[in-house]
This record gives structure tokens, C-alpha cells and sequence, in this order.
């Protein structure tokens, strides 16, 4: 069989592979070719056969169609790092963190574009906070805005509902709240992104549930300070930067917003403790179970309570890691089967718009599985699964 040359501009070559966070070298050990091919054909001196251009197409996850598109379309991916430890890549980010980026803006596009061509109203974002409120305020406003009461955060017991549950009040506000599947948790914990037409929270799917509603709620506070960026959610020590301000009452606000401080100071063992209280495994397990938070969060509100000491809680909290690694380290899996993974990681509002768009022929089956990342014999149990989350 004959090799046709594939008449592409380098230039497309050159977005293409920038846009996924890849250098040249590692692109080339993808397709078993030399670096100095894959720099030849973005200077011009040769081009890729048309089989090679369609590897380029599935290594940068672009469809074909890009790369004959007259010039590099303009379009922005990355967000604000506010990582302490930043990864290799492009601006610290991996092709898999760059992808996400870019799948979540996509998604948001597609969410306002079809929620308008079915005449739809698409509710404004209109939670708003400044640092220089207090966190507690800023924490109850958030909780009343989300109509999510304490009695019934308790009442909530499994392991998936009060996440599921804090979700859909998230998207209620008019954000849309967004899974990733193939990013490392020691990368990244979640991101936020104001600056699309329906602004997005992305969780990390690997991580425990209790652990994404937290930081959902981080997230969720970042949006309101218009402040978008990935996260990694560890508390420094020393609050040296801006950045570094702008994530501690982050994660202030989320903790606050988890576990009220009037409910917090109401049980007898808080009440009763001090700046110096240490607290055993039992005590912090019944509080996290009681709100359904992990025994970090718990601890974090003693510290900010003044319930317990500085020096406690990093010492907890360095175990609590360890044991967090331990876990993962076995392959536990907080994963669930396919068709519920496709409305996790593509939230509830987007994958009931996505499925409303094809019951009412404003979307092919072609344009479902694109969206949806998931073929029509799917559905079904797609269907269900979106249902089970309910409106």
C-alpha cells in the first residue's frame, strides 16, 4: 500500500503538541520514529503520512479536521496553578491534567450552546465572597445559598449520597461539577474555571468521597472569589505568597461550610475541650461520621476553634496521610461501574442536558457519544444511573 504525505501546516503540528503539554521526543517514542521526524515535520522540511497524522490525532486527542484548519485556533487551556509543588509539562501540568482542562471548557461550551438551542434558561453564577470577609460568614452564606441544612447533612449516611447530594446543590447555584478519571491524585486534587461561559468544578475521581466534598467546597469557594486555578489543597506552613492566602481560606471556608460552628461547639467533648485538647481515633471518627467529613476536616475546625493545638494537628494529620497512602497503595477503588462513571465525570446537569438534546433530535447519536464519552448501547443504564442521582 501506497504512503500518502498528509498536506498539513507545521504550524498546526507545532499547536497541536504544545496544547497536550508533549515535547517532540516524547511523541516520537509514541510512534516508534525518530525526534528528529517529528521536529521536521513542524519546521516544514517533511510531512507525516496521512496513518502518521491520524496517531498525531489520537496522541493529541484532536480530531482530524485540526489540523486543516488555516491557522492555530486561538484558545486558552491553562488555569492559575496554585500548586505548591508543580509537576513537569507545560505551565506544571501533565498532557492528562492539560486534557481535563480542556475537556472541562469544552463541556461547558456545549452545556450553554445546547441548553440555548433548547430554549433553555441558563441560571448566572451569582454566589460572590471577598477575603476580607470573615470565614464563618462567608461559610454560612455559602451553606444557606447551597439549601443544604446541618439536620440534613446528618442524616446522610452512605458513602456516595452526601456527595452526590452536595453536587447537585453546587450545580443548582449554576456551576457544573465535573469528575477526571485519568489524573494522579499526588498532581491533582481538583480545579475550578470561571472564565467559561458556565463556570466548572472539576474533582478528582481517584479520591475518597468524603475527601471530593471537600474539595468541592474549596473549589466552590474559589468561584466565588473569582480566583480559578488547580489545586492540590495542602496546607502550608508558612502562608508566604499570595497564592498561598488565597488557598488556606479556601480550605477555611470549606471546612467551615462542612461542619458548622455553632453544630461543631454544641457537642459535649467540644465543649468541654481546649486550645490544648488531643483527641483520640474514636472521637474524631464519631465527629467525621456525624457530619460526613474525614477525621482532617474535623481536626482543622478544632485547630480553627481553638478545640486543639497547632502542633496535634500536624502530627494527626501526618499519620492520617500516611494511612490515606497505605490505602491507595492496595488499589482500593473509588471507582464505579461504567455507566455510572459517565454521569459522575460528566456531572448530573450536563449528562441529563446531553440526553434531553437527543430525545428531542437537537443532538445525533454521533454528537451524544462525543459529549458523553460513552456509545448509544450505553444509554440505558446511563439513563438510570442519571435518574438514580435525580433533578
Amino acid at each position: 500500500m501506497p504512503s500518502f504525505e498528509a498536506v498539513v501546516r507545521p504550524q498546526l503540528l507545532v499547536w497541536a503538541r504544545e496544547s497536550i503539554g508533549l515535547e517532540p521526543a516524547e511523541v516520537a517514542a509514541r510512534l516508534h520514529t525518530s525526534d528528529g521526524r517529528v521536529r521536521s515535520w513542524e519546521a516544514g522540511e517533511s510531512r507525516p503520512t496521512v496513518a502518521q497524522l491520524r496517531h498525531l490525532s489520537e496522541i493529541y486527542k484532536r480530531p482530524l479536521a485540526a489540523f486543516y484548519l488555516p491557522e492555530p485556533p486561538r484558545e486558552r487551556i491553562l488555569v492559575h496553578d496554585f500548586r505548591a509543588h508543580r509537576g513537569e509539562g507545560a505551565g506544571g501540568a501533565s498532557p492528562d491534567l492539560l486534557l481535563e482542562m480542556r475537556l472541562a471548557r469544552r463541556r461547558s461550551q456545549v452545556a450553554f450552546e445546547v441548553a440555548h438551542q433548547l430554549g433553555s434558561d441558563v441560571q448566572s453564577f451569582a454566589l460572590h465572597a471577598d477575603r476580607k470577609e470573615s470565614i464563618e460568614g462567608v461559610a454560612a452564606r455559602m451553606r444557606t445559598s447551597l439549601e443544604f441544612s446541618i439536620e440534613e447533612q446528618r442524616k446522610l449516611r452512605s458513602a456516595a449520597r452526601p456527595l452526590e447530594r452536595w453536587i447537585k446543590r453546587v450545580e443548582r447555584l449554576g456551576a457544573l461539577v465535573f469528575q477526571a478519571s485519568r489524573v494522579p491524585l499526588d498532581e491533582m486534587r481538583g480545579f475550578s474555571i470561571s472564565d467559561t461561559p458556565i463556570p466548572v468544578v472539576v474533582l478528582n475521581g481517584k479520591d475518597a468521597p468524603r475527601a471530593r466534598a471537600f474539595t468541592l467546597l474549596h473549589e466552590l469557594a474559589h468561584l466565588t472569589l473569582h480566583t480559578e486555578g488547580v489545586c492540590d489543597l495542602r496546607e502550608p506552613r508558612r502562608l508566604a505568597s499570595a497564592d498561598q492566602r488565597v488557598e488556606a481560606f479556601a480550605n477555611a471556608v470549606a471546612a467551615a461550610t462542612l461542619i458548622p460552628r455553632d453544630s461543631l461547639l454544641s457537642q459535649p467533648s467540644v465543649s468541654r475541650a481546649g486550645p490544648r485538647s488531643t483527641w483520640s481515633d474514636d472521637e474524631l471518627s464519631r465527629l467525621a461520621d456525624l457530619y460526613w467529613v474525614s477525621r482532617e476536616v474535623v481536626l482543622r475546625r478544632l485547630l480553627a476553634l481553638e478545640k486543639t493545638s497547632k502542633a496535634f494537628y500536624e502530627e494527626r494529620r501526618k499519620l492520617f496521610l500516611h494511612e490515606y497512602e497505605q490505602m491507595r497503595a492496595k488499589g482500593h477503588d473509588f471507582g464505579p461501574p461504567f455507566h455510572q462513571l459517565v454521569v459522575r465525570n460528566n456531572g448530573p446537569t450536563f449528562t441529563r442536558l446531553i440526553l434531553d438534546g437527543y430525545r428531542r433530535n437537537a443532538l445525533t447519536p454521533i454528537d451524544v457519544a462525543d459529549y458523553l464519552g460513552a456509545s448509544l448501547r450505553h444509554l440505558p443504564k446511563i439513563e438510570d444511573a442519571v435518574e438514580a442521582v435525580g433533578a
